[in-house]
């Protein structure tokens, strides 16, 4: 009956090559997060700072004429609004939010490819028709 259904995909051991390829592939996965957290790190910061820093410029634009003292005020607001574009033209720069989510959904591709391998479905599925044993590693 065991021979006949074969309920258990996974080979009874894993040869050198597939366990390097293994250890090669989980550490590009932590790669790939670790660059993707920088990013989002990255993007929320110049997020926030864009929100305090168009929040001080309205308030500052929006207080009466008797709070300008010698034309500070004024300056401060302008001086902000240059601080603002330099933030808007970071994030053009290093389009944090795209290479973020670009991290984020290539290294859920590798994990996922990662377990196919580890329970040989899907394209590393092994049949016991095929002569090469080592055709998951070639995949």
């Amino acid at each position: 009956m065991k021979q006949i259904v074969k309920l258990d995909r996974l080979p009874d051991n894993n040869p050198l090559e597939g366990l390097i390829q293994l250890q090669t592939a989980w550490r590009d996965y932590d790669v790939a997060m670790f660059m993707g957290s920088q990013y989002k790190h990255i993007c929320k910061t110049i997020f926030a700072l864009q929100i305090i820093t168009a929040f001080l410029i309205v308030i500052g634009s929006t207080l009466p004429d008797s709070y300008d003292m010698e034309g500070i005020l004024t300056h401060a607001v302008f001086g902000a609004s240059l601080f603002f574009t330099l933030l808007v033209s970071l994030e053009g720069i290093f389009n944090p939010k795209a290479r973020w989510r670009q991290f984020r959904s290539a290294s859920s591709n590798l994990k996922s490819i990662i377990w196919l391998y580890r329970t040989r479905s899907g394209h590393f599925e092994m049949d016991d028709s095929q002569k090469n044993p080592s055709r998951p590693e070639d995949r």
